[in-house]
């Protein structure tokens, strides 16, 4: 797997570096793409809820169960939860995303993230690795834990994507 992300960085860098004048928007997703991992099954680790987790992930990748509702039964497993952002802290970053990410803002580029996590993880993870503009989706916290309310923040990752394209109007994009 590592070979396969220096290969892969390696041609990001090849797009960084194809001009001086050009300006790209690369676009991550955050889980299993920027960390290693996905937080909501780390949480369900912790509280002893992996398999029911992953029982409804499972049904709405299926399509048996549609995402919203799958998401509202796993956050209502984990309802209660109240750390979070110190889970975001100390997750581990997939292998050279740190000096992707350094290599590509050096050479102008806008980065950002689009994922379909919360916002109490996605902020970190953006603060972490110094990406440009973040998005997520909004998970209601109180005191700290995990009440199992949350507010999608849009439908579709393309959506989002191509309103950064509009707005930033780059030489090019590239979606990971």
């Amino acid at each position: 797997f590592s070979r396969l992300v220096k290969l892969t960085i390696a041609q990001l860098f090849s797009c960084a570096t194809m001009g001086a004048n050009m300006k790209g928007l690369f676009c991550f997703d955050m889980e299993g793409v920027l960390v290693d991992g996905e937080i909501l099954n780390e949480i369900a680790k912790i509280m002893g809820v992996e398999r029911e987790v992953c029982e409804l992930t499972r049904k709405a990748m299926e399509g048996k169960l549609d995402f919203e509702t799958a998401l509202k039964k796993r956050l209502e497993l984990l309802k209660g939860f109240n750390n979070i952002r110190g889970m975001a802290r100390n997750m581990p970053l997939m292998p050279h995303v740190c000096e992707m990410v350094k290599e590509l803002k050096e050479n102008n580029h806008f980065v950002a993230m689009i994922t379909g996590s919360f916002d109490a993880a996605a902020k970190i993870i953006a603060e972490r690795l110094g990406i440009d503009a973040w998005a997520s989706h909004k998970l209601e916290l109180e005191d700290e834990c995990i009440t199992g309310n949350f507010k999608l923040s849009f439908k579709d990752k393309a959506d989002v994507l191509n309103s950064l394209k509009q707005k930033l109007k780059p030489d090019f994009t590239a979606a990971i």
